[in-house]
């Protein structure tokens, strides 16, 4: 009897010392990584450190939420007056598929779309059938062609070697910001130039191939 009644108080004891346990998984999972908009790096916020966007930015393009999340500043570039920046919060979301924000502001009005409408974009097969310096983003409405290596996948057409530039410029600048934000260019290089991260760039043409360009340089080159 007394075993048995030492048997009950140690299941007892043991449910009790378990029953955070259960708790905690019926509690809803968060992410603990965030997602790099331009490159699909996941990274520790509280470790890596990119520069926010300023709150005035975020209300000119009507970006702010209700949550109050901060948006990360993962590129920026300037042309012909024209600010270009690709922003995403830094919080981690639960459904995060790593799209990011593109901004176009020019003498405080913004126009917006997001990364995966910008980074499809390919270039023309015959070249460039338009000249000069327009500011403007590649929007989802621009002509689709079938990609050859998956007719099933559209791709939007870029317009101008102007728009290309813009697209390499921000990439280009997202490495200078990378390495800032992951303490030095070694810790950025490690990740960025994975096997994995430049395969899977695949979908993002000119992403891949700045990738490819800067992983085959020497560090500081």
């Amino acid at each position: 009897m007394c075993i048995r009644i030492n048997q009950l108080a140690c299941c007892c004891v043991l449910l009790v010392s378990l029953s955070p346990l259960f708790a905690q998984s019926g509690k809803q999972h968060k992410p603990e990584l965030s997602l790099d908009p331009i490159f699909g790096l996941h990274y520790n916020r509280y470790a890596v450190k990119y520069e926010i966007l300023p709150t005035e930015i975020s209300r000119v393009c009507s970006i702010s939420n209700s949550k109050k999340e901060l948006q990360g500043v993962f590129a920026h570039i300037n042309s012909g007056g024209s600010d270009y920046y690709i922003v995403k919060e830094t919080i981690p979301q639960e459904d995060d598929y790593g799209y990011g924000d593109v901004l176009l502001i020019t003498e405080r009005k913004c126009v917006t779309t997001d990364t995966d409408s910008v980074f499809i974009g390919i270039t023309p097969k015959n070249g460039y059938q338009e000249t000069g310096d327009i500011e403007r983003l590649p929007r989802p409405s621009d002509p689709d062609v079938a990609d050859n290596s998956n007719p099933s996948n559209g791709r939007t057409v870029l317009r101008s070697a102007h728009e290309e530039a813009i697209i390499r410029g921000l990439v280009r600048d997202a490495f200078q910001r990378g390495f800032k934000a992951y303490g030095g260019e070694a810790p950025f290089r490690n990740k960025v130039c994975s096997r994995e991260i430049i395969e899977n760039s695949l979908g993002y043409p000119i992403v891949q191939q700045e990738l490819k360009a800067f992983c085959s340089k020497a560090p500081g080159k």
